[in-house]
């Protein structure tokens, strides 16, 4: 048996709105790690408007894309 410890299994992510204080957040850079396509993807998804759903889910789909072929050549 796994036990997990200090995490709260029903506790739900952070998702910001545009409704929040999105004019500190717009202004603000995307995080860089020093790999280039990361950080690209990472600028892609920065750039998009909140309120663009759709544009949202498909850089973010590209950012996990870019992350687990980063982690796949880690396990190689």
């Amino acid at each position: 048996m796994i036990r997990q410890t200090g995490t709260d299994p029903s506790a739900q992510p952070t998702v910001p709105t545009s409704s929040g204080n999105s004019s500190a957040a717009a202004g603000a850079a995307p995080p860089t790690t020093g790999d280039l396509v990361i950080d690209g993807a990472l600028a892609e998804l920065a750039a998009v408007a909140p309120d663009d759903l759709d544009t949202l889910l498909r850089a973010g789909a590209t950012v996990e894309d870019v992350l687990r072929g980063r982690l796949r050549d880690l396990s190689s």
